[in-house]
């Protein structure tokens, strides 16, 4: 009894060490320009330059605008 006792205690202490995986969480933050793109109708479009990626807003009329410029423009009406 003593030796199964002995012999369990290791394993128990072990499985009391290890620990569950945590899942990342989002941000949780929408990108605003984006947001707004689709709020007036429009559709986010990426296209990826040597600078980097860069955010496009096609309106519902077929036009492509940039997003930023397109909702900095907005901010400015108001």
């Amino acid at each position: 009894m003593y030796k199964l006792i002995t012999a369990t205690i290791p394993f128990a202490l072990l499985a009391a060490c290890s620990t569950t995986p945590q899942q990342e969480k989002p941000i949780g933050m929408a990108n605003p320009a984006s947001v707004y793109c689709a709020e007036v109708g429009g559709k986010t479009i990426i296209k990826k330059t040597p600078e980097g990626e860069a955010g496009y807003c096609q309106l519902p009329s077929g036009e492509v605008v940039d997003e930023w410029d397109f909702y900095r423009k907005h901010l400015a009406q108001k």
